[in-house]
């Protein structure tokens, strides 16, 4: 019993050493986990966006057609055929299928501020926005017939 513990004792001196066999050198070099910083669950999701934001001296508003890659409660990755900043509010709106939520169709608005962008291989650019508000709209009853007034929930963030 006692010689088991010396055996365990050298091994890991060995191994916190660097040993022979080199093996403690080779885990010090494996990348470490990076811990999950987002605070919500990111859905895959590749919705038609329509993004509309402020552009040139003039201010002019100008609205693209750009695709979510993904989104979460809290914001939103999308690809976008035009260049963005860096701070800039932008106004997004989705189009929900009835078969992605299980409801009626939904439309969703939100006004958010461009976290950081990505430029891309194909000249687009990928472009991440964090919420600021958020209103979704349903079009629809859930016979499929159109409401009388359509409902909305407003979600300050």
């Amino acid at each position: 019993m006692a010689g088991e513990d010396v055996t365990k004792a050298t091994s890991k001196t060995r191994l916190e050493s660097g040993g022979s066999s080199g093996l403690a050198a080779t885990l010090r070099q494996l990348p470490t986990a990076r811990a999950e910083r987002r605070a919500r669950r990111r859905l895959p999701l590749a919705l038609p966006a329509r993004i509309t934001f402020e552009s040139g001296p003039e201010r002019e508003t100008r609205t693209v057609a750009g695709l979510s890659s993904n989104l979460s409660s809290l914001g939103a990755y999308l690809i976008s055929p035009e260049t963005l900043a860096s701070g800039q509010v932008v106004f997004l709106a989705f189009d929900a299928p009835p078969e992605l939520c299980g409801t009626p169709a939904i439309k969703i608005q939100c006004q958010g501020e461009v976290l950081r962008t990505d430029r891309r291989t194909d000249g687009r650019q990928g472009v991440a926005v964090r919420f600021l508000r958020a209103r979704i709209h349903k079009h629809s009853s859930p016979d499929g017939r159109p409401r009388s007034r359509r409902s909305s929930l407003t979600v300050m963030m």
